[in-house]
């Protein structure tokens, strides 16, 4: 009978005095078929998430390609607006330009006017100054 003794803690050591045999429950033959069985539906779960997958970036892919296509779109629609915009505001520009290049020529015709009017004012003023030193006296009538 091999020898076994107690430790400080009451724990025994040594060897046993059987030999313990262990045999598994299920025959060997059960145990591959279980994990076969299970290896396969972690395959085909795998297999379902990879398609999963799959399906989840062509669906990405898509909305990215709609989403571009709607911002290009949108891109040229507001370009368009610009530029139809830009287009309104040179005429703008450029009739008023015009208005003011008249406002100007009326300007500088009045001014003339205004000039060639106070000319012959000055005139008549010195011509009836002249005319009122003349003496009444020394004409004849």
């Amino acid at each position: 009978m091999p020898e076994t003794s107690r430790n400080f803690h009451g724990i025994y050591t040594g060897t046993p005095n059987a030999t313990v045999r262990s045999e598994p429950s299920v025959p060997h033959g059960i145990n591959q078929d279980f994990t076969l069985r299970a290896i396969m539906e972690l395959q085909q779960s795998t297999g379902h998430l990879t398609a999963a997958m799959q399906s989840l970036k062509e669906t990405v892919d898509k909305q990215e390609t709609r989403l571009q296509e709607a911002i290009d779109k949108q891109g040229v629609s507001l370009k368009e607006t610009i530029e139809s915009r830009e287009t309104r505001i040179v005429k703008a520009i450029e009739k008023q330009d015009e208005r003011i290049a008249k406002l100007e020529q009326s300007v500088s015709d009045i001014s003339k006017k205004i000039y060639a009017a106070g000319a012959i004012l000055s005139i008549v003023v010195i011509l009836v100054g002249l005319v009122t030193k003349i003496p009444w006296s020394s004409m004849p009538g």
